[in-house]
């Protein structure tokens, strides 16, 4: 497979963050103009990377929305599979040390003791 230049590069980026998206959206976003985005959509559609569909409208050329394909997603690092794996294998005293922090709420101290069965208080946690 070919290498990719830098701009076909910000639209996977932009349409992993942003998910499915007209060319008109893309275009504007990256600062390009429209026949340069259909250009660069075009040859990341040959390298199977986005698939799209068509939205017909009343007049004109239809919408073309872009998303990326199950080959795409795996050019992206998948971290929330890994922090799943680490904290489902760590030691009850390291596992609230490596929550993600955009948790809302975390288990009171009843709750945590009754989620690590050894009763003991996380370090990490002031005042468990």
């Amino acid at each position: 497979m070919q290498e990719l230049n830098t701009s076909e590069d910000r639209i996977l980026r932009f349409l992993k963050f942003r998910g499915i998206q007209t060319t008109a959206v893309i275009a504007r976003h990256l600062k390009m103009t429209l026949p340069g985005a259909r250009k660069h959509l075009a040859s990341l559609f040959q390298a199977k990377l986005v698939s799209f569909s068509d939205e017909s409208g009343k007049v004109g050329r239809p919408r073309r929305s872009w998303q990326l394909t199950p080959l795409a997603d795996k050019r992206f690092p998948d971290s929330h599979a890994e922090a799943r794996r680490k904290a489902a294998t760590a030691p009850p005293s390291l596992a609230c040390a490596i929550r993600p922090r955009r948790w809302r709420s975390w288990p009171s101290c009843a709750a945590r003791r009754a989620i690590w069965p050894t009763g003991r208080s996380c370090p990490m946690v002031p005042g468990s």
